[in-house]
């Protein structure tokens, strides 16, 4: 038992660098797009910080009434979710719902930088 277990310690450690393969390059890279969605940047008038928008729009026409609302905040980290869930639940025959995050204007998914959250409210 005891040489088995240096066996599989030398396999899954090697002792030299050059022991560990190199993995493939990965394929060219984009973005992830929410299908049926779009998103813009809009300032506001009232504190001037500008807002990230992010809307989807169901494939399915909408009703007579129009499609009902479902409005996200932190709309970076959210909508992905939302919108992809209003989709399939669209497929499964339930009602599409029109979505609409309100995010930061940045691509991270957290929206709002920690350092300004923490700047923000400091006593």
């Amino acid at each position: 038992m005891e040489h088995l277990s240096q066996e599989v310690s030398l396999t899954l450690f090697p002792k030299k660098q050059d022991d560990v393969p190199t993995p493939p390059p990965l394929p060219a890279q984009s973005p992830v797009v929410v299908s049926g969605s779009i998103q813009f940047d809009m300032p506001s008038r009232i504190s001037g910080r500008t807002y990230r928008i992010f809307v989807f729009k169901p494939a399915a026409p909408p009703p007579p009434s129009g499609y009902p609302g479902v409005v996200l905040t932190d709309g970076n980290l959210s909508f992905p979710l939302a919108a992809t869930m209003d989709a399939a639940f669209a497929l499964g025959g339930g009602k599409a719902a029109l979505v609409v995050g309100v995010g930061y204007a940045t691509d991270a998914p957290l929206g709002y930088p920690a350092q300004a959250w923490s700047a923000a409210h400091q006593s």
